[in-house]
Protein backbone atom coordinates (compact mmCIF):
# COMPACT_ATOMS: atom_id res chain seq x y z
CA UNK A 1 0.00 0.00 0.00
CA UNK A 2 3.17 2.54 0.77
CA UNK A 3 4.69 1.56 -2.24
CA UNK A 4 1.53 2.27 -4.24
CA UNK A 5 1.18 5.44 -2.91
CA UNK A 6 4.69 6.71 -3.51
CA UNK A 7 4.17 5.50 -6.84
CA UNK A 8 1.04 7.50 -6.99
CA UNK A 9 3.43 10.50 -5.83
CA UNK A 10 5.82 10.37 -8.54
CA UNK A 11 3.10 10.08 -11.51
CA UNK A 12 1.53 12.95 -10.10
CA UNK A 13 4.91 14.81 -9.89
CA UNK A 14 5.59 13.93 -12.87
CA UNK A 15 2.38 14.97 -13.99
CA UNK A 16 2.58 18.26 -13.15
CA UNK A 17 6.23 19.18 -14.63
CA UNK A 18 5.04 18.41 -17.71
CA UNK A 19 1.85 20.33 -17.54
CA UNK A 20 4.01 23.47 -16.64
CA UNK A 21 4.75 25.39 -20.01
CA UNK A 22 7.96 25.47 -21.41
CA UNK A 23 9.44 29.09 -21.74
CA UNK A 24 9.34 29.27 -25.26
CA UNK A 25 6.16 28.27 -25.42
CA UNK A 26 5.56 31.55 -23.17
CA UNK A 27 7.50 34.05 -25.49
CA UNK A 28 5.36 32.55 -27.97
CA UNK A 29 2.60 35.13 -27.12
CA UNK A 30 3.52 38.82 -28.69
CA UNK A 31 2.93 40.27 -25.24
CA UNK A 32 4.57 38.36 -23.40
CA UNK A 33 7.76 38.60 -25.57
CA UNK A 34 7.31 42.45 -25.92
CA UNK A 35 7.89 42.39 -22.10
CA UNK A 36 10.85 39.88 -22.00
CA UNK A 37 12.47 42.10 -24.27
CA UNK A 38 12.65 45.02 -21.88
CA UNK A 39 13.73 43.41 -18.92
CA UNK A 40 16.16 40.66 -20.28
CA UNK A 41 18.39 42.69 -20.07
CA UNK A 42 18.94 42.85 -16.44
CA UNK A 43 18.58 38.95 -16.15
CA UNK A 44 22.83 38.62 -16.41
CA UNK A 45 22.76 39.57 -12.75
CA UNK A 46 23.53 36.22 -10.39
CA UNK A 47 23.45 37.20 -6.58
CA UNK A 48 25.63 36.35 -3.61
CA UNK A 49 26.05 37.67 -0.03
CA UNK A 50 29.03 37.94 2.06
CA UNK A 51 29.29 38.92 5.69
CA UNK A 52 31.95 41.67 5.47
CA UNK A 53 32.53 42.66 8.99
CA UNK A 54 31.45 41.78 12.83
CA UNK A 55 32.02 45.50 14.00
CA UNK A 56 28.91 47.96 14.28
CA UNK A 57 28.87 51.57 16.03
CA UNK A 58 25.13 51.16 16.57
CA UNK A 59 22.72 48.62 17.94
CA UNK A 60 19.62 48.87 16.18
CA UNK A 61 16.55 47.20 17.36
CA UNK A 62 15.55 43.54 15.56
CA UNK A 63 19.32 44.18 13.63
CA UNK A 64 19.40 40.28 12.19
CA UNK A 65 23.19 40.28 12.91
CA UNK A 66 23.27 40.25 16.09
CA UNK A 67 20.43 38.09 16.67
CA UNK A 68 21.93 35.00 15.67
CA UNK A 69 25.74 33.03 15.78
CA UNK A 70 26.88 35.34 12.87
CA UNK A 71 28.36 37.90 15.10
CA UNK A 72 30.66 35.56 16.26
CA UNK A 73 32.01 34.61 13.26
CA UNK A 74 35.70 35.36 12.44
CA UNK A 75 36.17 39.03 10.50
CA UNK A 76 39.11 38.06 7.38
CA UNK A 77 40.31 41.76 7.50
CA UNK A 78 43.09 40.30 4.43
CA UNK A 79 42.68 42.53 1.33
CA UNK A 80 44.06 39.73 -0.66
CA UNK A 81 41.74 37.22 0.47
CA UNK A 82 38.52 39.23 -0.30
CA UNK A 83 40.39 39.92 -3.71
CA UNK A 84 40.67 36.26 -4.65
CA UNK A 85 37.62 35.68 -3.56
CA UNK A 86 35.89 38.17 -5.74
CA UNK A 87 37.78 36.91 -8.65
CA UNK A 88 36.72 33.17 -7.22
CA UNK A 89 33.42 34.17 -7.57
CA UNK A 90 33.56 36.10 -10.51
CA UNK A 91 34.50 33.03 -12.25
CA UNK A 92 31.82 30.92 -10.72
CA UNK A 93 29.31 32.79 -12.89
CA UNK A 94 28.77 35.44 -10.10
CA UNK A 95 28.09 38.90 -11.09
CA UNK A 96 26.56 41.23 -8.62
CA UNK A 97 27.56 41.31 -4.95
CA UNK A 98 25.45 42.27 -1.61
CA UNK A 99 27.78 43.41 0.75
CA UNK A 100 26.88 43.07 4.08
CA UNK A 101 27.67 41.89 7.93
CA UNK A 102 27.40 44.24 10.93
CA UNK A 103 28.21 47.46 9.69
CA UNK A 104 30.42 47.31 5.77
CA UNK A 105 30.97 50.62 6.12
CA UNK A 106 33.45 50.18 8.37
CA UNK A 107 35.71 48.65 6.04
CA UNK A 108 36.40 51.06 3.63
CA UNK A 109 39.68 49.41 2.19
CA UNK A 110 37.61 46.00 1.49
CA UNK A 111 34.85 47.87 0.07
CA UNK A 112 37.17 48.91 -2.73
CA UNK A 113 38.87 46.04 -2.94
CA UNK A 114 35.44 44.24 -3.78
CA UNK A 115 34.27 47.29 -6.08
CA UNK A 116 37.50 46.59 -7.94
CA UNK A 117 36.87 43.11 -8.84
CA UNK A 118 32.95 42.69 -8.40
CA UNK A 119 31.83 46.77 -9.49
CA UNK A 120 27.89 45.65 -9.78
CA UNK A 121 27.08 45.60 -5.50
CA UNK A 122 24.58 46.84 -3.22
Amino acid sequence: MIEAKKSMQVNNKATQESAKPKFSELLAEPEVKARWEKVRKYFFLRESTYDMSNRCNIRCDGCYYFEGEKQFAREIGDAEAWRALMRAEKARGITYVVLAGAEPSLVPELLDICFQEMPLAA
